[in-house]
């Protein structure tokens, strides 16, 4: 099976904050609009 990481924590050196992302949904594989991937005009 897949493994996903569904919560990350980032921390710098020297910085008391802390940046967490949760992910909710994961989605294998979607059907992706080519325009997504071309640059503005």
């Amino acid at each position: 099976g897949l493994i996903f990481p569904h919560h990350i924590e980032t921390r710098a050196k020297d910085r008391p904050e802390v940046i967490e992302v949760e992910i909710e949904t994961i989605e294998l594989d979607p059907e992706l609009d080519d325009a997504l991937f071309r640059l503005p005009e």
